[in-house]
Formats: C-alpha cells, sequence, structure tokens
C-alpha cells in the first residue's frame, strides 16, 4: 500500500514504526501535503482494497487518526 501511496498527489512519504513492548503492533505514518490529499487516498477504491487485505490478514481493523504540526 505504502508503495501505491507513492504515485498520489500530494504524498510526501511514510515511515513504519514497530511497537517494541506489544508484539505485531505497528504505527504507520503517512505524510501528506494537505489533509483533503489524504482525504482523497482514504476514500479511494485502490487503498481500500488493500486495507481490506491488511485487516483480513490481521484479524484487526485498522484505526486512523490525523495530526498537524
Amino acid at each position: 500500500m505504502r508503495k501505491a501511496a507513492l504515485t498520489q498527489e500530494g504524498h510526501i512519504g511514510s515511515e513504519t514504526l514497530k511497537r517494541i513492548d506489544v508484539e505485531g503492533e505497528f504505527l504507520i505514518i503517512s505524510k501528506w501535503q494537505h489533509v483533503d490529499n489524504w482525504s482523497k487516498w482514504l476514500v479511494s477504491k485502490e487503498r481500500r482494497v488493500f486495507q481490506e487485505r491488511i485487516d483480513n490478514l490481521t484479524n484487526y481493523e485498522t484505526k486512523f487518526e490525523i495530526y498537524t504540526h
């Protein structure tokens, strides 16, 4: 999914962090020029197909939060 995001308008980059005190938990930070760019990617069919596969493999529903600085 990260590779597919590279081609999306406004995508700056991403980073994956592995939690050290909880086995199998990860945090993916995805950086975008504007929240509108992220919102378009979030609802895209391409991303939703990837997300469904990930959630089915992990047996866990991915949670999203939006931050700014």
